[in-house]
């Protein structure tokens, strides 16, 4: 991957049912795309219509109209970045475009994905991304996605098992997890499900854990009034320190700092 001088991140987002029907022009910026869940609907103008019900990864241009909305009434879980510069256009048309000409590839590990976007958005939230950090973490999808075009998976057996494990994890990440028992669920040793754990979600199990259980508490401290050492108990993230110390090297912020900016 060549580097240039310049990139500049935009917009980001995470939607978790989102339900709206868009008709976009791209006037300036690029953008890359998640569809992590639900069934949707895709049209680059002029262009045939897609139907999409399983995870894909799909990017846009500037001065190009699409077209995209929900099938049914259950909306699809939507992650987005958008970007600009000479880099951005590099990165996107020496990297991304010349993975698909459709502009759209389905990927099995979701997951994987889910995070790379997380990591952006969460960053962009509060105090903005470097350039060569914006860089490096784009580049990280893009060497995902071409990872998922070669179809050279050893653990493709094993996608609905990882789906369904993970699945647990983010809803109930409080849980007390019993990783050997997680490996012995699927009949694989410890190792041989930690390998395939890190191929999948990019991150070891432990790893993996930890960072749903502080995704969950940035949310709580978005959402609710609940005081932090509560909040790190009913997490199992530890003492208020030990919790305070992890948040900011995740988020970047305290934990208090996190919360104040959502209120100010």
């Amino acid at each position: 991957m060549r580097y240039f001088n310049d990139i500049k991140l935009g917009a980001s987002g995470i939607y978790e049912n989102y339900k709206g029907h868009i008709k976009n022009s791209s006037l300036r910026n690029y953008s890359i795309q998640l569809i992590a869940s639900g069934k949707m609907y895709f049209q680059k103008v002029p262009g045939k219509i897609h139907i999409f019900d399983s995870p894909i990864l799909r990017w846009q241009a500037p001065g190009n109209v699409y077209n995209y909305g929900p099938v049914d009434d259950l909306g699809w879980e939507h992650y987005f970045v958008t970007f600009k510069g000479e880099r951005g256009r590099k990165l996107y048309e020496d990297g991304f475009c010349r993975l698909s000409d459709s502009c759209f590839i389905p990927i099995k590990r979701v997951d994987l994905f889910r995070n790379r976007f997380t990591t952006i958005c969460n960053i962009l939230m509060h105090g903005g991304l470097e350039k060569n950090r914006a860089a490096f973490h784009l580049e990280e999808i893009l060497i995902c996605a071409a990872e998922e075009i070669s179809g050279q998976k050893s653990f493709s057996k094993y996608i609905k098992d990882f789906d369904r494990l993970c699945c647990r994890i983010r809803f109930d990440p409080q849980e007390n997890f019993d990783l050997k028992n997680m490996a012995q669920s699927i009949d694989l040793s410890y190792s041989h499900f930690r390998k395939l754990f890190i191929e999948y979600a990019g991150v070891p199990p432990h790893q993996y854990i930890l960072r749903s259980r502080m995704e969950t508490a940035a949310e709580r401290l978005r959402r609710t009034n609940d005081p932090l050492k509560q909040i790190a108990s009913e997490l199992n993230l530890g003492e208020p320190a030990q919790f305070s110390k992890t948040f900011r090297k995740m988020f970047e912020v305290s934990p208090a700092t996190y919360r104040y900016s959502l209120i100010h």
